[in-house]
């Protein structure tokens, strides 16, 4: 991660544009904090190695909005009478999730169906099972699911996309490009575009207007309140203790 000033940063790239000083963001969940929140005039794309980053700049295309996905779409029905009135805003968090995640992964259609099977599911047991600490009822339902209805999809890449879609640091397990690039995606839509991993203000905000966020945020908050008792803050520490990792 670079703690740099965008002035130390455009002096050090003067010097060594394409040398061994080039700073490299690597796949910090908070990206590079100079190419993430300095104004992008004052930033050198050539300063920066990582493509999340390069992006910010317009050296790749823009987030394609996915509104429909058959895997999604196959999946998501069978946990609509749970998820109730809190449905299109959960449906639209898939989409902007998978959205992102698409744009990471690249072509990769087997990564895809992993990630869209998953998302159905990720955040699913604060419905089903009433409970903040939800990754485990959430990776126990899809692998249900999987077992009886897509018995061809990977059944340790699907738990580890649910179980690991709120880790700080990069997963270095198997598949890691596909469970980052769900995670990497989830901390992008979660954090309202706060985390960024690289892609730039604009296109967050032309996503979240192809894909209206619907309150999907408070519909968070009044679960971390309603399922601890009444206290937001005592559930909002349940979820932070139980679901965030390292």
């Amino acid at each position: 991660m670079c703690f740099v000033t965008t002035e130390r940063t455009d002096a050090r790239a003067r010097r060594s544009i394409g040398g061994a000083n080039r700073h490299d963001c690597g796949d910090h969940p908070f990206a590079c904090l100079v190419c993430s929140f300095a104004p992008i005039s004052k930033t050198s794309p050539g300063n920066c190695v990582n493509r999340t980053c390069l992006d910010l700049h317009g050296g790749f295309s823009m987030i394609q909005p996915i509104v429909s996905d058959p895997t999604v779409e196959r999946y998501l029905p069978m946990v609509a009478e749970a998820v109730g009135p809190d449905l299109a805003a959960y449906r639209n968090h898939i989409y902007r999730v998978l959205s992102y995640a698409s744009h990471f992964l690249g072509d990769d259609p087997r990564g895809r169906e992993h990630i869209g099977f998953a998302l159905v599911f990720h955040d699913v047991g604060m419905w089903t099972d009433h409970e903040l600490a939800y990754l485990e009822p959430s990776e126990a339902l899809a692998e249900r699911v999987r077992a009886q209805h897509a018995s061809h999809l990977n059944p340790t890449l699907v738990a580890d996309i649910i179980h690991w879609h709120h880790k700080v640091l990069p997963f270095n397990g198997s598949d890691a490009a596909v469970v980052n690039a769900a995670r990497k995606g989830d901390w992008i839509d979660a954090s309202m575009g706060v985390v960024r991993h690289g892609v730039s203000r604009q296109d967050v905000a032309a996503l979240e207007a192809a894909i209206p966020v619907l309150g999907f945020p408070d519909v968070l908050l009044r679960l971390a309140k309603d399922l601890h008792q009444g206290s937001r803050l005592l559930g909002l520490c349940r979820v932070i203790s139980r679901v965030y990792k390292l």
